[in-house]
């Protein structure tokens, strides 16, 4: 076992930018379908309509960094597909039902299972618990379900077929990024399913991931549920994206969650007392800064939490959440999901007297 890290190591890994990553072709072409979905939602009367359905565009532009077998195509669809189903259930249940708590760890449990395997997979599991935690801020009958779901498969399908057809029709150029797609059961693709039986050996660190996942979310959930925190539901999304395998990974990405929850919030908050905040000017805000958010997602974390910080500000103003009032509530919020997310650990910390290394 390698020696501790010191603190300044952690912090230099949270500082660490690998700028040739910086992908702006994925992120234009991906702001295309948001920008389709706020200005519908604009010409329409209906901003918050339009942020939904960006959001699942949002949701589905991401998953073009992903793959399942060689298809970056197949984790958006699949994406798209489920997001709104499981939104829809988070919305019905609402946070305040002990049903809820349940099912948000029998998703996190899910979600630990797949993570075993590398590739989209697993990406669209976090995605279906991600909106599952949203949606349940949002407690609604089963009829009114229906066109928020509408709206964000929506928007998932349309930023699917625009990537999809620039992928298919776009020349080949000389450097140029164009993702491998493959027929959806390809040797790469079938190869991967059939290793997914590992991960239920109760023995393997795969399921013993997933259960340490279910637990911190299933704790997360009934803090939100308990206290009734305003949008409190990033508590467990925070516990949810930092918590991973090691502690080491854990805490880095803990730092740099918080410190670019911080920045970002800090500088959301100088926009919004000096712009006027038009429901114009949020759509432009919102597109920016999923642009540039999608463009260095595989920079730097802290300054991909940046950006989607202030992205989220502003698109849940569209909704009429005033943006500082958004601010304040993520940062206390990612600050505690962070903290489960490290205690979580706790029992290998006890174990070994002191933070394990980075695996082999």
């Amino acid at each position: 076992m390698s020696a501790p890290l010191q603190p300044q190591g952690y912090l230099q890994e949270v500082a660490w930018f690998e700028w040739q990553k910086f992908c702006w072709t994925t992120a234009t072409r991906s702001s295309i379908a948001i920008a389709v979905c706020l200005a519908a939602g604009l010409l329409s009367g209906h901003p918050g309509g339009g942020m939904v359905a960006a959001a699942g565009a949002f949701t589905a532009g991401m998953g073009s960094f992903q793959r399942i077998g060689r298809s970056c195509i197949l984790p958006m669809f699949l994406a798209s597909i489920a997001t709104p189903i499981s939104t829809g259930i988070g919305m019905v249940l609402g946070h305040e039902s002990i049903w809820f708590v349940f099912i948000a760890g029998l998703w996190a449990l899910g979600y630990g299972l797949l993570a075993e395997s590398a590739g989209g997979t697993s990406w669209v599991g976090q995605q279906c618990v991600i909106v599952l935690l949203v949606g349940s801020a949002f407690h609604v009958n089963a009829a009114a379900v229906l066109p928020r779901s509408l709206l964000m498969l929506a928007g998932g399908l349309l930023q699917t077929g625009i990537t999809t057809a620039v992928i298919y029709f776009t020349p080949d150029r000389p450097g140029a990024f164009r993702p491998k797609t493959a027929p959806f059961l390809d040797p790469m693709l079938r190869q991967q399913i059939g290793s997914w039986h590992q991960c239920f050996s109760l023995r393997s660190s795969g399921c013993i991931f997933a259960f340490r996942q279910a637990l911190t979310i299933g704790v997360a959930a009934e803090i939100y549920r308990r206290l009734n925190i305003p949008s409190g539901y990033w508590v467990a999304m925070t516990a949810l994206l930092v918590l991973k395998r090691d502690f080491r990974t854990t805490l880095v990405r803990g730092f740099a969650r918080l410190a670019g929850t911080l920045l970002g919030a800090g500088i959301s908050g100088v926009l919004a007392r000096f712009l006027h905040l038009s429901p114009l000017t949020l759509s432009i805000l919102v597109v920016i800064f999923a642009w540039t958010a999608i463009s260095v997602t595989n920079v730097n974390y802290a300054l991909y939490v940046l950006n989607l910080t202030a992205y989220i500000a502003f698109l849940l103003a569209l909704n009429g959440l005033p943006p500082v009032q958004v601010i304040h509530r993520r940062a206390l919020c990612t600050a505690l999901g962070g903290v489960l997310a490290i205690f979580a650990h706790l029992d290998v910390l006890r174990r070994t007297g002191h933070p394990p290394g980075r695996p082999e």
